[in-house]
Parts: C-alpha cells; structure tokens; sequence
C-alpha cells in the first residue's frame, strides 16, 4: 500500500520549506530559480530544497522526501510525480505547461502570447506563406501553435502544420522516406517561407535539414524558435531567433502563488501567464520579405533610424517615389502608414528599454527619440495599452543571487 504524507500544519512563513523540482540542465530552468529565490529572500527567507536529480522518476524517494518539506514548485513534467504531489496534500504550484491538465496551481509563460508576437514579427517582415513545427507531446507547442494561427487568420493568412512529418523523421519512425517526405513538403510550401517552431532545439533540427535539402536560411524560409537560450540559439550553423520568454518572471510569481496558497488562498481554476518579453532577431530570420524595392528601402531606414528622429519626409527624401503611393503599399502590405511604422519601431526599442535597463524615463525617451518624457509617456500609453512606468514592474527581473541554496540530500540539513 502506499504510504501517503500526513499533511502537516503550515509553519511560520520564515520556517517554510519549499520543495523544488527543477530540470537545471535547462538555462530556462535557472532563471525560473533565480526568481524564485528572488522572491524568497524578499518575502521569507524560505528554505528551498533542491530536489535531486532523478526526484521525478523516483516516487518512493520522493514519497520518502514529502515529510521534509511544506510546499512545492513543480517544473518537471512527470506525471508519477504529480501524483504524489497530488496525493501528499501541500501546496503545490507548477511552472511546467508540457502537461497542460494538472491539478495545481499553475503559473506559466504565455504560450499563445509567443505565438502571437512571432506571427506579428514576421508578419512586420512582409511574409506572406507560414508553417510550424511542434512537439506534439507537449502541450505548451500546442498553446504556442494556436496563437501563432490564431494571429495569421486573423489577418487573412493561414499556416501549415509540418509537426507530423518532422516527428517522424526525428522518431526515425521513417527511415529515408520520412527524410524525403519533409524534403518534399518544405520545397512545396510557398517561399519565402516563414517558420515558427516550438522549442529552439526543434528550430535548430530543422535549419540542419533545411541546409542539407538545399533551402537557403533565411532567404527562402526564415527560421524563428520559442525560446532564446544563448547556448543553442548562437551556436547553431545559422544563428536563431527566438521568443525571449520571461522564465525568471515565471519563478517570481510563482513563488508569490505559492505563499498566497500557503497563507490560505484557494489556487485558481486558470493558469496565471507571464507575458513573453520580445523577439530576439538573429541570422535566421534576419530579412525583409517584401517584393517591393522601395518599400524595402523605405523599411531599413526605420529599423536604422527611426529612433534618431526620423521623419517621413527624410524617408521620401532617400526614397524616389511620392508620398500618396508609398502611403498606399504601406498600408497593404503592412497595415501602418508610414509614420505609424516609425512609431511602432520606437515603441519596440522603448520595451526593450524598460524590460532590460535601469535607464531614468528621460534618458529612455531621447534613446527612442522623443524630446519630452510626457510626449514619449503618452505615444507609450496609447500605443503600448499602459504607462511606460507599469510596463516595467510588469516585465523587469533583476537575477537573484544564488548563494546558499539548500538541496534536499545535503547531509547537513536537520
């Protein structure tokens, strides 16, 4: 029979013990850690317990380990585990969105969100033809895919899902005709070719077999992943894009659920999502897809100086057509007129601005071009949906100092 933990009484918040089952061999992993212990030692101190290696394939040690700690963080996708987290009755919040039916508290990056803010990328870029690949295993690639179409249709755009095809010549279900059969989907799909896929190891499976097909990246298909770990994205033979997804925010709130669970807060029916930060552009999407000579030229001035104070008349000025008709192929192949393109290019810079500097409102402002912070203030608020100020509470993480973290089978503890 098994043995199930007699829930203990909730300690005082300064004698908390948090279990923590995180995969550390992901960078995505240690910045959820660091705002976990973030959080921790503003609110605690807590004592967190690094669970072990090889804790979620272990239920009996984890059963065993239950009776030592009074909540936990769950970032691991193991179902045996959930259930015995389930069954030990504490407080538990997950972080992991693979498995997407779970009986927890659930803080997770916004899957759908990431989608969107890629689609809305490539869709700035001038792309017209779009497909994913995914892991059909992992529910957060189902979330990810969803709002990636979601955002094309809106628009009047479809997208093609290769995520069948390229699991079965990863699977090595198919042997050489699986490898044929993705070889042959990928050079029928409409180029340029714009593909969003789940996780930057899948973007950089597909670059290789890309490559080998004879697909130039990213000038006949534009490669863009989920995720921005360094470590893969710089290193693959053309460097990624990515998704730069907000994981040290994740852990942070996280942690804040669980110490609302714990002071007697009934966890919510719906996951809390942690907005994705930005897109992060490299060599595999790093182009323009527009057909149109001079609405490309007019595009590269914005990226290079929309933030210099750039006005529409400088752009006429370097670009030889009329005002009316650079307007009008704005307007159909991109949605903005002119100004507002500028104006969406300074916003970008603004974002990223607030979500990664300690810059002063001012100093953010003349970097993005704007000679008055109220000025600045009110283009961000009407185009952002709220204050410059409330973007950055809402998206800033300073990384945590990781000294001192306890591990659960350090002989030392009591």
């Amino acid at each position: 029979m098994t043995h199930r933990p007699t829930p203990r009484p909730v300690q005082d918040k300064r004698k908390w013990r948090v279990a923590l089952y995180l995969d550390l061999e992901y960078g995505f992993a240690r910045q959820m850690l660091q705002g976990l212990v973030r959080y921790s030692r503003a609110h605690g101190p807590w004592k967190c317990l690094l669970q072990p290696p090889g804790a979620a394939d272990a239920p009996a040690a984890a059963e065993a380990a239950a009776d030592r700690f009074d909540a936990a963080i769950l970032g691991m996708p193991h179902s045996p585990l959930i259930e015995q987290l389930q069954a030990g009755g504490r407080p538990v919040v997950s972080t992991t969105s693979a498995i997407l039916d779970q009986p927890f508290a659930r803080v997770w990056p916004d899957n759908e969100g990431a989608g969107r803010l890629a689609a809305t990328h490539f869709m700035e870029l001038g792309f017209r033809q779009f497909a994913y690949v995914g892991q059909s295993a992992r529910g957060f690639s189902q979330l990810r895919h969803r709002g990636f179409e979601h955002a094309l249709n809106r628009a009047g755009l479809s997208c093609d899902d290769l995520t069948d095809t390229f699991e079965a010549v990863t699977a090595r279900k198919g042997g050489e005709e699986a490898v044929k059969a993705l070889r042959m989907r990928l050079a029928e799909l409409g180029k340029p070719l714009a593909v969003l896929t789940a996780t930057e190891w899948v973007a950089w499976t597909l670059v290789g077999m890309s490559l080998e097909a004879g697909i130039d990246v990213p000038e006949q298909m534009a490669v863009m992943a989920v995720g921005n770990d360094p470590l893969i994205c710089e290193v693959c033979d053309i460097p990624l894009s990515g998704v730069e997804l907000n994981f040290g925010r994740v852990g942070y709130e996280a942690a804040a659920m669980l110490h609302r669970l714990l002071d007697g807060e009934k966890a919510p029916l719906e996951p809390v999502h942690v907005a994705p930060q930005r897109v992060v552009t490299r060599q595999s999407s790093d182009i323009l897809a527009i057909d149109e000579p001079y609405v490309a030229q007019a595009l590269r001035l914005i990226h290079q100086r929309a933030c210099n104070r750039l006005t529409v008349d400088e752009i006429l000025h370097a670009v030889p057509v009329n005002r009316r008709w650079l307007e009008r192929r704005f307007r159909d192949l991109l949605g903005r007129t002119v100004h507002q393109q500028i104006t969406h290019t300074r916003m970008a810079r603004a974002r990223q601005l607030l979500a990664e500097s300690d810059l002063k409102m001012p100093d953010v402002a003349e970097r993005c071009g704007f000679d008055h912070v109220q000025h600045f203030g009110k283009v961000f608020r009407d185009t952002v949906g709220q204050t410059p100020a409330a973007y950055r509470r809402a998206h800033r993480f300073a990384g945590a100092n990781l000294e001192h973290i306890a591990t659960i089978n350090q002989p030392d503890l009591p």
